[in-house]
């Protein structure tokens, strides 16, 4: 099975949403299968398996009777079904537990109810103080030294804050499809540790040190933006990325969401139905995919090998992934998000990399004023052009295009589509590994 981390976790995921939308049926089908399979398998060890055959594809070595009395595949296949049956009981438990909260439409509130839990481990610590006493300096120095909008928008990117910002602001970034980065989540990690690792590989540092002293940074940045979901969960991919740089391992896109996925339904199975936690499963997801089909695409098409293409397809994979889930949501659709995330994806490394010197410049007490005011300028018009690219979307026609609500059977598809995708990616290109 490819990627198992990845099966396992969008099962748990579309178990616990498909028994919170319609429990019976849910319930019936899992006994149905469990029987199902059962059956199967016992026919399959007294050696009359040529009818199953018929019923489901063959293993490569076209051996029915191999597929199915192997010992690993059917423990791995009752350890699924365990995980699932266990998913539902944590389901039910925290379901229990928030009751005022599934009572009131708690998709939209599960993401403040984790940070909250999260956070409060930290608020009446040491810890805490010492975390606000640093926004709090941050956040001065950038509006002594930035234009006001600036100094609120570089807040709202560089430590999550979106308080500060105005409704016309968000709005712009919404409409413009780059609302994503208002949320400090996977694409920031990201950016930093990237900037790093080709930083300390420049100046010839050992790369195990290297990864050490990226990870240093990666949880201070993690302490300063605040312990919520998203941050943590995007660290932890990055964290796993390292891993595999110690251990001299590939590193897997896919399994490593899985793991992450896997984790967030175990610690609270209502995750499954946060907004973010979703939009951000379909984009790694998408993204997971698009690498391992671009090859395809290059290979079978003349305009892959383009530079329009490569500018333009992930983005584009990305909001086609994302746009039936948009749809379930918010019953709306930002046509332009695919035009403006490209040089808004341009800028962010150029933002992140003149933030972190910002943090590093007021940091020493020895730096002269000039240089502060030098980067300071820089950074000013950096935002400066940021602004003018999502106030663009403004004035252009049908930049949002409202629907009517649809069944939450396109979800469901959309999940069923990517773990078929993830069990079997042959099914698209058979050199796929």
């Amino acid at each position: 099975m490819s990627r198992p981390m990845l099966v396992v976790s969008l099962l748990m995921m579309l178990f616990i949403f498909c028994y919170h939308t319609y429990p019976l049926i849910t319930l019936i089908c899992s006994l149905v299968f469990i029987v199902g399979y059962m059956i199967i398998e016992i026919f399959a060890r007294s050696g009359n398996y040529s009818w199953i055959s018929t019923l489901t594809p063959l293993h490569k070595n076209n051996s029915v009777n191999n597929y199915y009395i192997n010992k690993s595949y059917n423990i791995i296949m009752w350890l699924i079904i365990l995980c699932l049956f266990a998913s539902i009981f944590l389901y039910e438990l925290s379901v229990s537990e928030h009751e005022n909260l599934y009572n009131n439409n708690f998709k939209y509130e599960i993401d403040r109810l984790i940070n909250d839990n999260i956070n409060r481990i930290f608020k009446s610590t040491k810890i805490g103080e010492i975390r606000q006493e640093i926004r709090a300096f941050i956040k001065l120095k950038i509006l002594e030294n930035l234009d006001y909008d600036n100094a609120r928008l570089a807040m709202g990117i560089f430590l999550g804050d979106k308080k500060i910002l105005d409704k016309e602001i968000k709005h712009l970034f919404v409409i413009s499809g780059t609302a994503h980065i208002l949320v400090v989540s996977g694409l920031h990690f990201g950016i930093i540790y990237s900037i790093l690792l080709f930083v300390f590989s420049k100046v010839n540092i050992n790369y195990k040190l290297s990864q050490i002293t990226t990870m240093i940074v990666m949880f201070s940045f993690l302490f300063m933006v605040g312990l919520s979901f998203s941050p943590i969960r995007a660290l932890f991919m990055i964290l796993m990325h390292s891993l595999s740089v110690f251990c001299k391992r590939r590193y897997d896109l896919l399994n490593s969401l899985g793991v992450v996925l896997f984790i967030s339904i175990l610690y609270n199975p209502l995750c499954v139905f946060s907004v973010g936690l979703q939009m951000s499963v379909i984009a790694v997801v998408a993204i997971g995919f698009y690498n391992l089909y671009i090859p395809i695409l290059k290979r079978k098409f003349k305009f892959a090998n383009s530079v329009f293409f490569d500018i333009f397809a992930l983005p584009i994979a990305i909001q086609l992934a994302l746009m039936p889930h948009g749809i379930y949501h918010f019953h709306k659709i930002y046509p332009y998000g695919f035009i403006f995330n490209v040089p808004v994806i341009i800028l962010m490394p150029m933002l992140m990399m003149i933030m972190i010197i910002f943090v590093g410049v007021i940091s020493a007490k020895f730096m002269p004023y000039f240089v502060v005011k030098i980067i300071s300028f820089i950074m000013d018009s950096f935002f400066t052009v940021l602004s003018d690219i999502v106030s663009f979307s403004k004035i252009l026609p049908y930049n949002v295009i409202k629907l009517t609500d649809i069944n939450a059977i396109i979800p469901i598809i959309l999940y069923l589509g990517f773990i078929i995708l993830a069990i079997n990616p042959q099914i698209i290109d058979p050199n796929i590994k």
